[in-house]
């Protein structure tokens, strides 16, 4: 494949990945139910409920927006998108930890957090001379 398919689709996988995030920002901002309580399991109980508020909504609205602008960043071949993506698995690996709940979604996010973070890390890859920056 060429570099210019290569950079689309993991610039998608990222951007894909931060939108998913909105799984876990719907129930902390009260929108939706959809499985998870929007509690965390370390700070509830212990600390005021608008302070878990804030910091749920904080870290996966950062997650969600680090991601995505990594991925505009990867598309647009700038330098820094790689530091931006490393930096937004560690933000959403914070908020699976802080708000973490035995279900599917939060597996697969943690599954794609390290895949992301091992790719980038480990491997180097996607190279700049496969995706062009």
């Amino acid at each position: 494949m060429s570099s210019i398919v290569w950079r689309i689709l993991f610039g998608l996988v990222l951007i894909g990945h931060g939108a998913g995030h909105i799984y876990f920002l719907g129930p902390m901002l009260g929108r939706v139910r959809w499985g998870q309580a929007g509690r965390s399991w370390l700070l509830s109980g212990r600390v005021p409920d608008i302070v878990v508020k804030i910091v749920g909504d904080a870290v996966w609205l950062l997650a969600m927006f680090g991601f995505m602008v990594a991925g505009g960043g990867l598309l647009g071949q700038h330098d820094w998108w790689r530091a931006l993506a490393v930096a937004s698995v560690g933000v959403s690996m914070l908020g699976l930890t802080l708000f973490w709940q035995p279900m599917r979604q939060m597996h697969i996010a943690g599954l794609m957090d390290i895949a992301i973070l091992v790719a980038l890390l480990v491997f180097h890859w996607p190279s700049a001379g496969l995706v062009g920056s």
